[in-house]
């Protein structure tokens, strides 16, 4: 088996990025620091999540939040089925 680092190219308003996808530690880093926190201050951890994935926090910030979320469930999808 090979494995490498995969990544997801978006296009956010004419713009083309690289987010790379979280590594388990990444997510297990992610789930702790949104632990028993308010929802203002887990969008601004999840902010700070995918800028260290690629996608620059300035951009984030001014996007809709429709695709925000589009982008998050590609690169963690949901366990629950």
């Amino acid at each position: 088996m090979k494995f490498e680092r995969r990544s997801l190219k978006v296009n956010v308003y004419g713009e083309d990025y690289e987010i790379t996808f979280p590594t388990v530690k990444q997510s297990q880093d992610y789930a702790k620091s949104v632990k028993d926190i308010d929802d203002s201050e887990a969008t601004g951890k999840l902010l700070g999540f995918l800028d260290g994935l690629g996608l620059p926090k300035k951009v984030s910030e001014d996007m809709e939040s429709e695709h925000l979320t589009q982008i998050v469930s590609a690169l963690v999808p949901s366990q629950k089925k």
